[in-house]
């Protein structure tokens, strides 16, 4: 990430905080998930012995990520996991 770009989010990251401006967390939410899809779920496929052990490492980040918990409930997420196939 250039030093632009983290000075962006954080100015991004002020105005939701400062301002409650809703919108601005939704997409910074969206794309936080987008990005976990992007790279994260990839590099856990290919580093995970089996489908069923990238999943419980997917399912254990998301649990902890406000990204997925605030937009998603419990048995949302779940069945968004159990349709995830190999990247």
């Amino acid at each position: 990430m250039k030093n632009w770009e983290c000075a962006a989010a954080a100015f991004l990251g002020y105005l939701v905080m400062a301002w409650g401006w809703p919108w601005l967390a939704r997409w910074m939410r969206r794309r936080r998930r987008a990005l976990d899809m992007q790279i994260l779920w990839p590099e856990m496929c290919r580093q995970a012995k089996t489908l069923d052990h990238a999943k419980a490492a997917f399912a254990f980040h998301a649990a902890a990520d406000p990204a997925w918990t605030r937009d998603y409930s419990h048995d949302e997420l779940v069945a968004f996991i159990d349709k995830l196939e190999s990247a």
